[in-house]
């Protein structure tokens, strides 16, 4: 039987409709298997970044802090992490909920560099950096997309060189009471760095404290201009202990003692000591109100100290010190404010040559006399 044209196109015209219902489809599940799919690679990319930073900061802090030793040591050779891997990237890696499956390569190097910065030329390596890759299976989208995915991130930590003007800094590496106070001195920091204090000792007792001393930290800080008057604070760091503040130490608002603090190198360490100057001229006195004497007075007398050499030592006692700027090399017995000892910088005098409107006491001695101590009421 022949058919028309027309009849032949009234039995064929379904067809159509099926086609793009199968496109719609695939369309419509492509569509979502991309919200899906695309939501969950977006999910695994944040774990993988913050697992990645944390590993690298760890492993960096190892070094650093000088505990990348034992089962946890590394040279200067990448590796690529096992799933029972120790070293502090790995286990700061799997921590984040990395790496403890065959479907996470966690590789960890140390060649690079930081735009902008100089690397620190003490420590080795000064640079981790952490890769971390997925293989994440997928759902609806491998109807038009592959199976699986790679979700890839990094980062990068360094140890980098700076200039850390901290007004004190105790550099032992492991005494115990490194920071030894008693009687009722006042150690009081106005402006500055946003650290006021740091100590390295890695002892728990580090500080020993009685009596009623008091170190106030309450207007340091950088804003602050070093009178006193606006700081709202500046921290306390020690490396070792006690984990909580002791009550001699006032941080203020914006300040916060901090442990464990990683340590701060000597800034120093690099400069040759000071040359043996020649025999400091005596104390002179000095009125109220002349060259730094405070005005008023606060009942003690004022004394003028100049650089020099001091073949046994400053002892401030029932005074009020007043220091011209300049080297001041201790020969023995060191540095010591006694018993309602105050202690200020002069004015109205020239800069030093090396250091400016500062002072700077070297202490040459090397007996358990030869310290900077602030003793009852100083």
């Amino acid at each position: 039987m022949l058919l028309t044209t027309a009849r032949r196109r009234k039995y064929q015209s379904g067809q159509s409709v099926i086609l793009v219902l199968v496109a719609m489809g695939l369309f419509l599940i492509g569509g979502l298997g991309l919200a899906i799919d695309g939501s969950q690679l977006y999910a695994h990319r944040q774990m993988l970044q913050a697992a990645a930073d944390s590993a690298a900061q760890a492993g960096v802090m190892s070094i650093f802090d000088k505990t990348n030793t034992g089962t946890n040591a590394y040279g200067g050779a990448a590796f690529t992490c096992t799933t029972t891997d120790v070293r502090t990237p790995c286990y700061y890696a799997r921590q984040n909920g990395v790496g403890d499956t065959s479907a996470d390569q966690v590789n960890v190097d140390f060649t690079g560099s930081v735009p902008g910065v100089n690397l620190s030329s003490v420590d080795t390596p000064n640079f981790v950096r952490v890769t971390i890759t997925r293989t994440v299976t997928t759902s609806l989208i491998r109807f038009v997309a592959p199976s699986t995915a790679t979700v890839k991130a990094e980062a990068t930590a360094a140890i980098i060189d700076v200039v850390s003007p901290v007004p004190i800094l105790l550099l032992h590496p492991s005494m115990s009471g490194a920071l030894s106070m008693n009687g009722n001195p006042v150690v009081q920091i106005c402006g500055g760095p946003v650290r006021s204090f740091q100590i390295n000792s890695t002892s728990t007792t580090t500080i020993s404290i009685s009596g009623g001393p008091v170190i106030d930290l309450t207007h340091a800080g950088p804003a602050d201009p070093g009178n006193c008057t606006t700081g709202t604070g500046g921290d306390f760091g020690v490396y070792g202990g006690p984990a909580i503040a002791p009550g001699a130490v006032s941080v203020e608002s914006t300040g916060k003692y901090i442990q464990p603090s990683s340590p701060i190198l000597d800034p120093l360490a690099t400069v040759a000591a000071p040359a043996l100057p020649a025999a400091a001229p005596a104390k002179t006195s000095l009125a109220n109100g002349v060259s730094g004497c405070p005005l008023p007075n606060p009942g003690k007398p004022c004394s003028l100290y100049s650089p020099g050499l001091y073949p046994t030592g400053i002892e401030v006692k029932n005074e009020t010190a007043i220091f011209k700027p300049g080297i001041y090399y201790m020969q023995s017995k060191g540095f010591q404010s006694a018993a309602n000892g105050d202690l200020y910088m002069s004015t109205g005098f020239a800069d030093d040559p090396v250091t400016k409107q500062g002072m700077v006491v070297y202490i040459a001695g090397n007996t358990t006399n030869d310290i900077l101590s602030v003793g009852s009421n100083g």
